[in-house]
């Protein structure tokens, strides 16, 4: 037996499902559970965020005579999303600061052929200039040169 010739409920082993279930029921159903979660989660997002407007505009006294009592200062509502901004700028600049450090400077040899610089043989090239699709290879730093500057 081949491997394309098994059922996707033998593919999936350790998986609590019917063995008469067929793949695009298997998905239909995996694609309801994920509508299900995602409209939960859409609902929670929005009465959470209606809380913190309340919590956040609605004065002290209103509170209280609602009873609700025991609640974070006022300071956080300002702080936590001024400091995700914050945390979501800074990672933003460690992320391009870490690729400029990581980037070899503009005189080293390691910009112009390192250890994963493929190069094709001249016969090779000229069967790739033929083909519709030529194959992913580097262009040697001459050949470009030759090009650009002849």
């Amino acid at each position: 037996m081949r491997k394309t010739d098994r059922k996707f409920s033998e593919i999936m082993e350790g998986v609590a499902m019917p063995p008469s279930m067929s793949f695009l029921e298997t998905q239909r159903i995996t694609a309801m559970q994920m509508e299900i979660y995602g409209f939960a989660g859409w609902i929670a997002s929005i009465v959470i965020f209606v809380c913190y407007l309340l919590w956040a505009y609605v004065p002290d006294e209103l509170l209280e005579d609602y009873g609700v009592t025991y609640y974070p200062s006022r300071y956080w509502a300002l702080a936590v999303p001024a400091m995700l901004v914050m945390t979501v700028f800074m990672l933003l600049v460690f992320y391009i600061a870490i690729n400029w450090l990581s980037t070899a400077p503009l005189d080293s040899n390691n910009t112009i052929r390192d250890q994963y610089t493929i190069t094709l043989p001249p016969p090779e090239l000229d069967l790739q200039r033929k083909a519709n699709t030529p194959a992913i290879a580097d262009i040697p730093l001459t050949t470009i040169n030759r090009i650009l500057f002849t």
